[in-house]
């Protein structure tokens, strides 16, 4: 959808790890809002719903 945002699952990031890759998404798509949604905060069925539809970009 042209004007839809970018939600992004993260997970164990503390809060100023979690606005650096806030911004840092922000900044590398620049077209359109970033949401980023902590894993750990999210409903079982949520996160069930996150593990098997995402793509998975990058394990630290």
């Amino acid at each position: 959808m042209p004007d839809s945002d970018v939600d992004l699952a993260v997970e164990g990031l503390v809060a100023e790890a979690f606005w650096q890759a806030w911004r840092l998404a922000e900044e590398i798509i620049g077209d359109r809002p970033v949401d980023l949604i902590e894993i750990e905060a999210v409903s079982e069925s949520m996160r069930r719903a996150i593990n098997s539809l995402s793509l998975f970009l990058m394990k630290c």
